[in-house]
C-alpha cells in the first residue's frame, strides 16, 4: 500500500509514532468492534495483539489516537480504505459478488396496544 499522503499529513516531532503502524491498530481495533479511543489505548496496554502491532513501543494515549483519527486521517481515509479494499481483493480474501447495505426500519408498538392513562397502563 501506499502510505505518502498519510506520512506527509502526519508529522510528529515529539515521540514519533509510524503513522503507518497508528492506521494499523485502528484498522485493527475497529476490526474487533472497539470504537472508543480510551477503549483502544486499554487495548494495546492489555492485548496483546495490539502490542505486537506497536511493535515494541508504548502505547501512545487516548488523546493520540482521537487526534489521529480526526484531524490527521480525514483528509487520507478515504484513500488507504480503497488500497486496503483493493489488496484484500488481490488477495482472494473478499470478491465483489455480493453487495450488503442494511437499512433495516423496525417499528416500534409500545404504544399500539397500550393506549391511556398510566393508570390503565400499570392495571394490565
Amino acid at each position: 500500500m501506499d502510505y505518502t499522503r498519510l506520512y506527509d499529513e502526519y508529522l510528529r516531532h515529539w515521540r514519533p509514532i509510524d503513522p503507518v503502524v497508528m492506521f494499523e491498530i485502528l484498522v485493527f481495533a475497529y476490526m474487533n468492534r472497539i470504537y472508543s479511543s480510551r477503549a483502544i489505548e486499554q487495548a494495546c496496554k492489555t492485548d496483546v495483539r495490539f502490542m505486537w502491532l506497536l511493535q515494541g513501543e508504548s502505547a501512545p494515549d487516548h488523546a493520540t489516537f482521537a487526534r489521529f483519527q480526526n484531524e490527521r486521517l480525514t483528509d487520507v481515509i478515504e484513500d488507504l480504505f480503497v488500497q486496503l479494499v483493493m489488496k484484500l481483493h488481490e488477495l482472494g480474501e473478499i470478491n465483489f459478488k455480493n453487495i450488503f447495505i442494511d437499512g433495516t426500519k423496525i417499528e416500534a408498538n409500545a404504544k399500539l396496544k397500550y393506549k391511556g392513562t398510566m393508570t390503565v397502563f400499570m392495571n394490565i
